[in-house]
């Protein structure tokens, strides 16, 4: 059993808009819970809005459709989101003008619940919709849209497909993850604000547009700024990612306000001094290596990317210490040949897959971009930061020194076999003269000497001084001894047929 009413105030404020030329504008329902409510009477026409206290619940209209030319519907859609009240009576205004109410329900008491997790209870959905029939309404509130099926509620279902949308985006970007310069926090000079990217991410799922920069006044220090990001709207109107900047030195973590879930992460710490520190997550997309160059992309010590040089595919390699960004690799002044800045290492050098500080023969007189010369060359340990890294032990005042290897015969360390004793490694050894005694052939002839054992000691013929060349394989002479009857073969650098090559080391 119901009682319905068009009120007196309503006929005021019908001539009111025709004579204004203004559209009839009935856009709120408002729900009421009156105690004692009498349904076997008719609700006199001179009754306006109940107290604030007795009014459980005010909803603008979702939608207005004409039945006819005399009568119009207006719809609300409750949704499981909202309640828990209870009510009876059923008020149609204007928003702008809540004396004039142009319809009144008084109805059995109806009883809407909202769904609660934490106590398993399952929330209903209730679309409730007022029939307002007088003389040209439809004409007087220019509504043309017809009443039809758009009432049923499917709000259950879209928030199903919105939960599933923000799954897959979790899987792929995880918790929090940040496009290119998107939420980057930088700081003015001298000043206590602070400046927030405008860019995307993702939190918890959900694509976060800061559409701006956004400006932050910061003077407590440390502290940390932080992102929440929540997906709020209507049933019927379009659903959209609110997001909140918020400065807290506590941590804050996913949280749920009004039945709404908030999904939090951080973007950067605030030092004691005023530094920034980027605590944004990066995409597997900025993780992956060997993509083409993007200019837009932070890189990272031994990051990797390539570029087409002369047709062909080209990768290269972070060599820089600190993350870099817009410095293209393509540039032969961000790269180890055009680099001229003595106190910080170059940005890109080629990858090649040769490990630091692991010398290699060359078939040329200049080495590779990804490696220098051995020529004993005092390197800036600021600018080869990884071969500094590498060879720490090397690193005198600010430089490098991997040695002078030009026109030297290596050795394999000894390492202690016994072989080369003494010897520490990277030491070098000088070249020394091993005197041989030699045993002269027949009485009177000059040639067919040898060298006999180390220190041994034979009579030859006397002669006057004589010189030969020795053949056998050493680089000296024999010398026959006026005053003596022995001779020597003074020897030195047994000398192999060999080739020269240069050795380079890769940075």
């Amino acid at each position: 059993m119901a009682q319905t009413v068009i009120p007196f105030s309503f006929e005021t404020y019908l001539q009111r808009k025709l004579a204004s030329g203004d559209p009839v504008t009935l856009n709120k329902i408002v729900l009421a819970n009156i105690p004692d409510l009498d349904l076997t009477q008719p609700i006199p026409r001179d009754t306006g809005l109940p107290t604030h206290d007795q009014i459980v619940h005010e909803q603008v209209i979702d939608q207005v459709g004409k039945i006819n030319t005399n009568a119009l519907a207006y719809s609300i859609v409750m949704d499981t989101t909202m309640g828990d009240f209870t009510f009876n009576a059923m008020y149609l205004i204007d928003k702008d003008d809540r004396n004039s109410i142009g319809m009144i329900v008084w109805k059995l008491p109806e009883t809407k619940t909202a769904t609660d997790d934490l106590t398993g209870t399952t929330g209903n959905s209730l679309v409730k919709s007022m029939l307002m029939e007088y003389d040209g309404a439809a004409t007087a509130a220019a509504i043309t849209v017809t009443a039809a099926t758009w009432q049923i509620d499917y709000s259950a279902r879209l928030i199903g497909i919105d939960g599933d949308v923000r799954l897959q985006a979790l899987d792929v970007y995880g918790h929090d993850a940040f496009i290119d310069d998107g939420f980057v926090v930088t700081k003015a000079t001298n000043t206590e604000q602070y400046f927030v990217g405008a860019g995307v991410g993702y939190i918890g799922g959900l694509r976060a547009v800061l559409a701006q920069n956004q400006t932050l006044t910061i003077s407590t220090k440390p502290t940390s700024i932080w992102v929440s990001v929540s997906r709020q709207g209507t049933v019927l109107g379009a659903w959209s990612n609110a997001i909140e900047l918020k400065v807290s030195a506590t941590a804050l973590t996913d949280n749920v306000m009004d039945g709404v879930d908030h999904y939090v992460a951080k973007i950067a710490d605030i030092s004691v001094d005023g530094s920034i520190i980027d605590a944004r997550q990066m995409p597997l997309s900025g993780l992956a290596q060997g993509l083409p160059y993007n200019v837009h992309r932070i890189y990272f010590p031994f990051d990797t990317c390539t570029t087409m040089v002369n047709g062909q595919r080209k990768v290269w390699e972070c060599y820089h210490n600190q993350p870099i960004k817009g410095q293209s690799p393509d540039n032969p002044a961000n790269r180890h040949d055009g680099w001229t800045d003595k106190t910080k290492p170059f940005y890109w050098i080629p990858k090649t897959g040769g490990r630091v500080g692991m010398p290699f023969y060359w078939l040329s007189e200049i080495a590779p971009e990804e490696a220098v010369m051995e020529i004993g060359a005092n390197l800036p340990a600021a600018v080869y930061w990884r071969l500094a890294q590498t060879y720490p032990h090397l690193v005198r005042n600010g430089v490098i020194n991997t040695g002078d290897v030009r026109g030297e015969f290596l050795r394999v360390w000894d390492g202690g076999r016994g072989v080369d004793q003494y010897r520490g490694i990277n030491t070098s050894q000088p070249a020394a003269q091993n005197f041989h005694t030699a045993r002269a052939g027949s009485a009177g002839s000059y040639g067919a000497a040898w060298a006999d054992e180390l220190g041994g000691s034979t009579t030859g013929i006397k002669q006057n001084l004589q010189y030969h060349n020795v053949t056998s394989g050493s680089r000296g002479y024999l010398e026959y001894l006026s005053m003596q009857q022995s001779m020597t073969i003074l020897t030195w650098d047994n000398v192999s047929r060999n080739i020269s090559r240069a050795m380079a080391i890769f940075i």
